[in-house]
């Protein structure tokens, strides 16, 4: 290696630890390697991540649900764990505050989707393993000078489709309803458009175009309907 590969290696290697570092404040704990910062990074983690693909099996295959009346899909967030009364993030702040002002705690079911693991149920929110998948956000990406890559977001847009979809049509009679709660536009919106192409399913969609974040009137007004 001559002297100008060595100086790009080092340097690529301190702003791998800058992105690291950054990750560790959202998410306190997260191993190096379940970090993916853009998108083909993300797709390989799909792909090929061991952790992620044990995750995609156990959901798949060896979860079981308690039936409840109401399922409720929700975004996932950059900042994690979303463990109530441990998470700091916002938007599952406010979600916990909606369900307990409508007194819907005991009859809904939440279910996170995720960029990486696909689907998450909020009883395995404290044993899920932690990630950062922020390599799906464009301006994410970008911001950090990392290449954008259209076809392998289109790719990790299918599979995390995929992982609901099947999820779902297997659940799919344990709830009375299934709601699914987004921003427009979002990931998660790309991801539901995904989802009812590969299997069309009267999911109640709440279209946000405010981040779910700003107020916990903006999910509580939504869920009204559900008492």
């Amino acid at each position: 290696m001559d002297d100008a590969d060595a100086a790009l290696e080092r340097t690529e290697a301190a702003r791998r630890k800058r992105f690291y570092e950054t990750s560790v404040e959202l998410v306190p704990g997260v191993p190096e390697d379940m970090c993916f910062y853009d998108p083909a990074e993300v797709l390989e983690g799909l792909q090929s991540n061991e952790v992620a693909l044990n995750w995609h099996k156990y959901m798949l295959e060896e979860y079981e649900p308690e039936p409840n009346k109401y399922a409720i899909i929700f975004p996932e967030t950059d900042r994690k764990p979303w463990t109530k009364g441990n998470t700091v993030d916002r938007a599952y702040k406010n979600l916990y505050i909606s369900l307990k002002t409508l007194k819907l705690e005991g009859k809904v079911q939440v279910f996170t989707i995720s960029n990486l693991l696909g689907v998450i149920a909020r009883e395995d929110y404290d044993k899920m393993p932690l990630y950062d998948a922020s390599g799906l956000y464009s301006w994410s990406v970008r911001q950090k000078g990392l290449t954008w890559d259209l076809d392998a977001f289109r790719h990790c847009l299918d599979i995390i489709a995929s992982i609901l979809c099947e999820f779902v049509h297997k659940h799919k009679d344990k709830y009375e309803e299934w709601h699914v709660l987004y921003r427009t536009p979002s990931i998660q919106e790309r991801v539901m458009e995904h989802t009812t192409d590969i299997n069309p399913f009267p999911y109640q969609m709440h279209k946000f175009k405010k981040p779910i974040a700003s107020s916990y009137s903006l999910i509580k007004d939504q869920l009204k309907g559900l008492e």
